[in-house]
């Protein structure tokens, strides 16, 4: 998994996924170049491993060895993002708002339907477990859900 903004929320997105057995950070990504090294330095001290580092959320998205990615940008990016990571053929689970208007919600359901992969959203500790729980995380075989409702904590 990556995780994209490592700043605020992202923080706890890498703590919060760190934590569970099946899932893995293998990347964070955040455009400022100071906060990304020393997340990635924090990340290497806490868990003794290293984790590539990626400015540009988009090459995240290139990359075929990353199954899943976690937003956490600044709220305007959110939809874009997400967006941007289904059509890559990511799973998405993106901080609250997942848009910011009707119209931007609409544009996220139809990418996500085009593509059969879906963005989930939660708030609080509940996230990497909902995240592992409807995802799995593991590997391109990752449960893939219907778009139910837009009500948070449930997917949109």
């Amino acid at each position: 998994m990556a995780v994209l903004g490592v700043n605020g929320r992202g923080q706890d997105h890498i703590k919060g996924l760190q934590k569970q057995e099946n899932a893995q950070v293998v990347c964070l990504c955040d455009p400022d170049k100071v906060i990304l090294k020393t997340r990635a330095d924090e990340f290497e001290t806490q868990y003794g491993k290293k984790v590539k580092m990626e400015q540009d959320l988009r090459r995240v998205f290139d990359d075929k060895s990353i199954d899943a990615v976690s937003i956490a940008t600044p709220n305007h990016w959110h939809t874009l993002a997400a967006i941007w990571a289904m059509q890559a053929g990511k799973d998405v689970y993106v901080e609250k708002p997942g848009t910011h208007n009707l119209y931007e919600g609409k544009k996220l359901i139809e990418a996500a339907s085009k593509v059969r992969v879906h963005p989930w959203q939660s708030s609080g500790e509940a996230m990497a477990k909902s995240l592992i729980r409807i995802f799995g995380c593991q590997s391109k075989a990752i449960a893939r859900r219907s778009v139910e409702t837009t009500t948070m904590g449930n997917e949109i």
